[in-house]
This record gives C-alpha cells, structure tokens and sequence, in this order.
C-alpha cells in the first residue's frame, strides 16, 4: 500500500501586505475556515486570495485621491451602514418585502464621490406570498 506523503503548503505575502490582509479579514469578519480537508484548504486560500485583491484594489482607488486613507479606515465607516429587510404583512395575509439601506453619514459622500461611486437606489418592494 503506497501512502500519499503530506506536505505542509503555505503562502507568503510581504510583510506589509501580511498585516493588511489582517485588518481586512478582520473588518470583513471573515473567520477562520477548519482546514482539515483539501477542498477547505483550496477555499481558504482562494477566500484570502480575494481579500487580498479587495484591499490592494481599493487601495490603488483611493490613492490619487486621498494618500493617506487606507483601506481599513474606509471600511471602518463603511461599517455604520448597514441594509434591513423590512417586512410588513398586508391585510390579506402576504407579507411586502422591502429591502433598506441606513441612510449614509456626511463622511460617506465624501469617500464615494472621489472614487466616483454612488449608494444604490432602493429597489421596489415586492409582495410575498
């Protein structure tokens, strides 16, 4: 019977970039994955792939604009937002699905017109049965 050897596999970001991606796993509240199995340790990596490009994106966003903002701090006032599923039911028994967004803080215009975003509209609200 021929045993599968295991082998330790690891990725290695500069040391900057190590702390970053820190933070923003941390402001994601992206916790840790059990990574007992192959496809947990694929997901893993992919999952801190993509906060990687999340961060060093927004980054690269912000800087001509404000040098000294960093990533972390946006999300930090990104954080008070927050979106709501209202859901008030009608008089003859469904329920109106209405999905919310806080209204945004006086910081928030200012960090989305430089990077020339917007907050999106409401949508409609749906009935349910």
């Amino acid at each position: 019977m021929i045993r599968a050897r295991q082998e330790k596999r690891s990725v290695h970001l500069p040391p900057g970039e190590e702390q970053a991606f820190g933070e923003l796993k941390h402001s994601l509240s992206v916790r840790p994955i059990h990574r007992q199995k192959e496809h947990r340790i694929e997901a893993h990596i992919l999952l801190s792939f993509i906060v990687h490009c999340l961060h060093v994106t927004l980054k690269s966003l912000v800087k001509p604009h404000a040098s000294g903002l960093i990533p972390r701090k946006i999300l930090e006032k990104f954080d008070t937002m927050q979106l709501a599923d209202v859901h008030p039911p009608t008089s003859d028994g469904r329920c109106l699905f209405m999905p919310r967004h806080t209204q945004p803080s006086k910081d928030h215009p200012l960090l989305l017109h430089p990077l020339d975003l917007k907050l999106p509209d409401h949508p409609r609200p749906r009935l349910r049965i």
